[in-house]
């Protein structure tokens, strides 16, 4: 039986959540273009995105804005969340807790959860379909980055993810 780590992952979350953020604001400031958002019907990049939410709060009648005010930050951190809820029970219960190595180990662990658990709602929500090459090197260019910046915050500030 998999045990599921409510906590860590919750506090794992929030700077997944950040970094998100942070790759989107820095991508706009550079002017390298907007991140797509994983589950649309346009190409997709983002692992963590608010539309993983807003399908879920769709099915309840929600309305999500999407932009950065507390209920598109509430609704991102709820998506990031299950994400990696939904990679840790893939990585233990598939891969036996074996996870990627990038330059850290919280920042490989973290962009296997987000890989494997995105990838799963992807399954989920859009179904078999197979995205572009160019949709699926945005998705890994994007879960790298937000994986390592919230490596980065977390060993900065002795976060525990």
């Amino acid at each position: 039986m998999v045990k599921i780590e409510w906590k860590r992952h919750l506090m794992t979350a929030i700077p997944v959540t950040a970094a998100v953020w942070f790759i989107g604001f820095l991508m706009s400031k550079l002017n390298l273009g907007a991140v797509s958002q994983l589950y649309t019907s346009i190409p997709a990049t983002s692992g963590i995105t608010p539309t993983l939410g807003a399908k879920g709060l769709a099915i309840l009648g929600g309305l999500v804005p999407l932009n950065f005010t507390i209920p598109a930050i509430l609704v991102l951190f709820l998506s990031a969340f299950v994400t990696l809820i939904i990679g840790s029970l893939v990585v233990d219960s598939l891969f036996k807790g074996k996870t990627l190595r990038l330059i850290s180990p919280d920042a490989g662990r973290l962009m296997t959860y987000i890989a494997l658990g995105a990838s799963v709602g992807y399954l989920i929500f859009v179904g078999l379909k197979v995205p572009s090459m160019l949709t699926m090197l945005g998705f890994a260019i994007h879960t790298v980055a937000v994986a390592l910046v919230a490596g980065l915050f977390a060993k900065l500030t002795k976060w525990k993810v």
